[in-house]
């Protein structure tokens, strides 16, 4: 099982059917544990919220970004920020190579801002 050593226990891969889905998923830390009944008593839970196709697309740009791989120009041209991606490519914030936009090494520090540029 390469690969999985470092995911955590408990975790896997995303499925298909996640797609437009997140998920939440939390347990209390011991220190927290029975301080009242229900979920601060230490018992796990999760939550999951339907996204529209605009939040996804939010939610890949926004995880996306913060790889080296970063995200398909056609995700980038469906939510129509191909202008402005173009403009921080200018400013060297962002790269475009083989149909995909990353955060070049002089973005990365500022990444939270370039998305608030991209998403606002």
């Amino acid at each position: 099982m390469a690969g999985w050593g470092l995911c955590g226990r408990g975790s896997r891969r995303p499925r298909p059917a996640d797609a437009g889905r997140r998920a939440h998923r939390h347990r209390r830390p011991p220190q927290h544990r029975g301080l009242s009944g229900g979920r601060a008593a230490g018992r796990p839970w999760s939550e999951d919220q339907r996204l529209s196709p605009l939040e996804a697309d939010e939610e890949r740009l926004l995880l996306g970004l913060r790889t080296t791989e970063g995200v398909s120009v056609d995700l980038i041209n469906r939510m129509g920020l191909g202008d402005r991606v173009q403009d921080l490519e200018q400013a060297g914030r962002l790269t475009l190579s083989d149909g995909r936009v990353a955060a070049s090494p002089e973005g990365r520090p500022v990444l939270d801002a370039l998305l608030r540029v991209l998403l606002t």
